[in-house]
């Protein structure tokens, strides 16, 4: 029996490290998520900053204004690695960071599980912090967290936990906004002393009493640290208002160009399948379970069902838990079925391996991000494809334009990128005002009214659409529409500069919009070559940038061949489907059309669009009778739901 075990432990922990070797390939991917050049921009002002706290000096809609950051000293450090390593030290640095957390995080349970199942927990942990890049401020949150539940695991001389938690704490109130989870676990804690103590029998000892009342203190203590910070109170303000009020479009998470396009719900299933393997295990555990690392469970449950935005903090939340539920459910399920542990043992190995090495073929291979519709690729480095990168031969230039309008998922590469330009706005919290933000969020869903009166209250020289936007297309058109004038185009971004006669040259100069063309036409020519040769390349952003304002503008044959070959490599994808036939139809290609959107009307069944379209294939290719049909579903629709779409 003895050595049977000591065969288990030793499986178990080849296991771990399997696991663990899984947790950081997932995380070896390319990043240049919007949020990611922002905070590089945001940590060389901070470094710059002659006054404290740092004043906004990126923008020209906020100059002066107090940043409220919860997180400037994480961007002051990011900074500071890029400068010593590049990509390859900051992705080494936070893979390191992510993998401590979990290590820390098993470690607060080591004696209520085995290492089989906290390899398992691991995998599913990898899986869910895999929805976003380590490299944010997220990562220190779910290693705090993790440090937290291992101090708190087992009795400690409360001065060692006194200085090790206040110290933390301090760190962790300038590096994200989840920091006042370090105040709730001390709490949680004291209240698992007392209960524990009760459960015991008797009453407290005069030293048990001492201990209680220290933790109490120490939860106090750690709630006042948050209040050292820069910004004071304000930046307590600025995080409960973005708990109460959800960013609007625009400032929300970008996770790639064509994300939108798939629609994956991966990491939603992936969260519910853990979450019910978290209630299993609360159902089978025969053992009480321990209130802080349950409450912390059930705490990162709730975060992450309000935004899976927060999947890689329920990680470091949960992870303790999901090892204690997947132990207890391997020794229910070994009692049930009357499997021998030599069975159980190597049955469960082999699933396990098998599971961690199929994941790692995912990730390294590039499936995964295919899948999802990722702009990252396995490997360091970062993303440049999908902003103004192209447009430096205008943004370059100091006399073009001073006041450009753009969208906040621009603002922070143009602040790393052309320092000597102030940005529009850009995606940091707690810079500009609500009302600033409400107004940008209604232009980025397509409201030009909201356009012409951003443009006219700042003076705006020049526009700046990221062709990659879902609604670019109507944020390119409405302006030409109102006298503006197209002066460069690549795919990715699109510049727009008001009739005027200071902008004259530029807009009768047609080598600078065959520059862009150009670079449209290299990136398109390189995609489709690779479709020839049998390859399955990424979608290159230029492609569906283009693809959308060429339909938006009516160019619908260039459009539909766009959209075709981007099917090639999407062929999964109703969105698509459904740009892909509108433009079809609009270019004569009426059999295709048809095929197109049948494919895509059971996914938008509820869009009138979809169903005006379809009927005009069907007209068009002799089908009478499906034609009606789709003009009866369009009639249904008009007659009950408001127009939602932009309509022929």
């Amino acid at each position: 029996m003895g050595t049977t075990r000591s065969g288990a432990r030793a499986v178990g922990a080849a296991l771990l490290a399997l696991s663990f070797l899984f947790t950081a390939v997932a995380q070896v991917r390319t990043f240049g998520e919007p949020e990611f050049w922002t905070r590089l921009a945001s940590g060389r002002a901070t470094a710059a900053a002659e006054t404290w706290p740092p004043r906004d000096t990126l923008s020209f809609t906020a100059p002066g204004a107090t940043v409220r950051s919860a997180d400037w000293l994480f961007d002051a450090l990011l900074y500071v690695l890029w400068r010593a390593g590049g990509p390859a030290l900051i992705l080494t640095t936070f893979v390191a960071l992510l993998l401590g957390a979990f290590a820390l995080g098993l470690g607060a349970v080591a004696k209520k599980t085995t290492p089989a199942a906290g390899a398992a927990a691991v995998l599913l942990a990898g899986w869910l912090a895999a929805s976003r890049s380590t490299v944010g401020p997220q990562t220190v949150s779910v290693f705090f967290v993790a440090l937290f539940l291992w101090l708190f695991s087992r009795p400690r001389p409360l001065p060692l936990l006194a200085t090790a938690l206040i110290a933390a704490q301090g760190l962790w109130t300038q590096m994200d906004e989840a920091f006042l989870l370090g105040p709730v676990l001390a709490a949680v804690a004291a209240i698992e002393f007392a209960a524990d103590r009760r459960v015991a029998g008797g009453g407290l000892t005069m030293d048990e009493r001492r201990r209680l009342g220290g933790l109490a203190a120490l939860a106090v203590v750690l709630l006042a640290v948050t209040f050292l910070h820069p910004a004071g109170w304000g930046v307590h303000r600025a995080v409960l208002a973005g708990w109460r009020e959800p960013p609007p479009p625009g400032f929300s998470v970008w996770l790639s160009p064509y994300a939108y396009l798939i629609g994956s719900t991966l990491f939603r299933h992936l969260l519910i399948g853990t979450l019910f393997v978290g209630a299993l295990g609360l159902m089978v555990c025969p053992q009480r379970l321990p209130l802080l690392v349950t409450a912390s469970a059930l705490l990162g449950g709730f975060l992450a069902l309000r935004s899976l935005f927060l999947l890689p903090l329920f990680t470091g939340l949960s992870l303790p838990f999901l090892a204690m539920a997947v132990g207890a459910i391997a020794r229910e399920a070994r009692r049930r079925f009357r499997w021998s542990e030599i069975t159980a043992v190597r049955g469960g190995a082999a699933v396990l391996a098998v599971a961690a090495l199929f994941s790692i073929v995912q990730f390294a291979s590039g499936a995964h991000y295919r899948r999802v519709g990722s702009l990252s690729r396995f490997g360091i480095g970062v993303e440049e494809r999908p902003y103004p990168s192209a447009a430096a031969l205008l943004l370059d230039r100091p006399a073009f334009a001073r006041r450009l309008l753009h969208l906040p998922m621009d603002g922070g590469y143009l602040a790393w990128r052309y320092p000597h330009r102030a940005v529009f706005c850009d995606m940091r919290k707690g810079v500009y005002d609500v009302e600033f933000r409400r107004s940008v969020g209604r232009w980025a869903a397509g409201d030009f009214g909201a356009f012409k009166a951003l443009a006219d209250h700042w003076h705006a020289d020049a526009l700046l659409i990221n062709a990659l936007w879902p609604t670019a297309g109507d944020l390119v058109r409405a302006p030409l529409a109102d006298g503006w004038a197209l002066i460069y185009f690549d795919g990715v971004t699109a510049v727009l500069v008001p009739r005027r006669p200071e902008f004259a040259a530029w807009i009768e100069s047609p080598a600078l919009g065959e520059v862009g063309l150009r670079r449209l036409d290299k990136d398109v020519n390189r995609f489709v070559e690779a479709l020839r040769r049998g390859r399955r390349p990424h979608p290159p952003p230029a492609a569906i940038g283009a693809a959308g304002v060429f339909d938006a503008l009516d160019h619908s044959a260039p459009a539909a061949d766009l959209y075709e070959w981007l099917s090639e490599v999407l062929p999964d994808s109703p969105p698509l489907a459904f740009q892909r036939g509108i433009a079809q139809c609009k270019a004569g290609r009426f059999e295709a059309a048809a095929a197109s959107l049948e494919k895509a009307v059971g996914r938008f069944s509820e869009t009138p669009a979809a169903w005006f379209w379809l009927a005009q294939a069907y007209e068009r290719t002799g089908r009478k009778a499906d034609a009606e049909r789709a003009r009866r579903q369009l009639e249904r629709l008009t007659r009950t739901s408001r127009p939602a779409e932009r309509q022929p």
